[in-house]
């Protein structure tokens, strides 16, 4: 049973659901980019994480070609990863691939109004930003707005990946138990995560969170993730066409919590590829420094390529920020 909202715990509540926003990565607009050196030595390569060794692009364009489920895990704020996911969409039409093109920033219960503005030939991405809502939802439509022009052009059916809002906000809440066992069952999420994998998504969840997400709470967050991932993941094993590319970001893209983990449970014969665009950092220039840092049991992404970082202002300081300013219209409130 989901438990009830009374008066008493609204407050505690707010503050949640601030923090459940903040970890779906919604709010990528309106922040100063701070540029930072662009000599690293790894800037531009793309490494093979199962082989240890540095590609071109055109093996890793072959490796997105054969796979049913290609993943192009992005930080969201970037504007050099939705350049790449462009590039590699652009490459994949090109060469006559059909695909599902299945998008994190749509939640799946809009994808009927996704599909009213695509029934016909005149069908443009501000269409489908207007049917959904998604400039008003805190993504920044300027960065995805090419990529389902792209996917439109294509021929692609574009398909909304995320969870809703509310169902997410109610496993925040409450855990798995706000989601019906049919639903369970369907999407994967009966089997429960391995030890280590859910360490690692754990901590992954504190950190990004500036150390708030805490306990039960950081259980329940670490579910509610699963819940999006397993939605994505049953997006695109129950997309229309035999190819899906999802684009998501670099959490949901990785192997050891993510995505991937959901479609290879419910199919483990298909053919997996996840594609980490991964910003460098300055003192680390080796990739495995990047995989050590990151990676909890299992190597996350099967190939890493790096890009410049954007760097903005200090997340933590405006969480905290955010935060207090709850605390105290909380307070007004009372």
């Amino acid at each position: 049973m989901i438990p009830v909202i009374t008066a008493s715990n609204r407050r505690a509540h707010r503050s949640l659901w601030a923090i459940i926003f903040i970890l779906s990565g919604c709010s990528m607009g309106g922040h100063e980019q701070i540029s930072e050196p662009t000599d690293h030595p790894l800037l531009g390569k793309i490494w093979d994480a199962r082989t240890g060794n540095f590609i071109e692009y055109d093996l890793l364009k072959g490796q997105a070609a054969q796979a049913r489920h290609l993943l192009l895990g992005e930080t969201h704020i970037n504007p050099e990863h939705h350049r790449i996911q462009a590039e590699v969409i652009g490459d994949l039409l090109d060469e006559g691939q059909s695909f599902a093109l299945v998008m994190e920033i749509f939640e799946t219960d809009q994808q009927q109004a996704i599909d009213l503005a695509t029934s016909d030939d005149r069908a443009t991405a501000d269409k489908v930003a207007d049917a959904t809502g998604v400039r008003n939802s805190g993504w920044d439509w300027d960065s995805y707005r090419p990529l389902i022009q792209l996917g439109l052009e294509g021929n692609a059916p574009i398909l909304a990946g995320n969870a809703p809002r509310k169902e997410v906000r109610q496993v925040a809440y409450a855990g798995l138990e706000a989601v019906p066992s049919d639903r369970i069952t369907e999407l994967g999420l009966s089997t429960p995560l391995p030890t280590a994998s859910r360490q690692t998504l754990t901590q992954v969840i504190i950190d990004s969170h500036c150390g708030h997400a805490l306990g039960d709470m950081a259980d329940r967050l670490v579910d509610a993730q699963r819940v999006r991932d397993a939605t994505m993941a049953d997006v695109m094993l129950t997309a229309p066409s035999d190819k899906s590319v999802l684009i998501t970001g670099a959490g949901h893209a990785r192997r050891d919590y993510g995505v991937p983990r959901y479609i290879l449970e419910r199919t483990p014969d298909a053919t997996v590829v996840s594609i980490g665009l991964t910003e460098v950092t300055t003192g680390l220039t080796s990739p495995e420094d990047y995989v050590q840092r990151v990676a909890g049991e299992d190597i996350p992404f099967d190939y890493l390529w790096f890009t410049e970082r954007a760097m903005f202002e200090d997340p933590c300081e405006k969480f905290r920020e955010s935060l207090k300013t709850l605390g105290d219209h909380g307070q007004k409130a009372d």
